[in-house]
């Protein structure tokens, strides 16, 4: 059974707290161990998906830039289906709710400064031409 941290004053078991904050630290040494390995193993292909862009801009005459933005655009459509995907059925009503209800983007604090510094570099762009 459990153990239950909380004292009956405002603090918390320094025993039982010691032992959550240990075991959480080593699972996150372990992960960080298992993570290691694998930027280790994602090496060599890293190194083949630089080549692979340096490729396509030296003989095909596609910048790295732009590949690199549609990769990064199709990344990102595939994390957001991910997430689609996994919203449990009885909660899309709600979900689509919320989302209607929360608006445009652009109507946020940050989208809207998204907006203004897009239109900004439009209006420089233009004067420079």
């Amino acid at each position: 059974m459990a153990k239950n941290a909380k004292h009956k004053g405002n603090g918390y078991d320094l025993s039982v707290v010691s032992e959550i904050v240990g075991r959480h630290e080593e699972l996150d040494a372990e992960c960080e161990s298992i993570m290691g390995k694998a930027r280790r193993e994602c090496q060599s292909r890293r190194a083949d998906q630089k080549e692979l862009l340096q490729d396509a801009e030296d003989a095909h005459g596609i910048p790295k830039k732009v590949l690199r933005a549609e990769l990064r655009i199709r990344k990102q459509e595939r994390k957001l289906q991910k997430t689609k995907d996994e919203i449990d059925d009885e909660i899309v009503d709600d979900v689509l709710n919320l989302h209607d209800q929360l608006g445009e983007y652009a109507s946020t604090p940050l989208g809207a400064a998204a907006v203004k510094k897009a239109e900004a570099g439009e209006a420089a762009t233009q004067e420079a031409a």
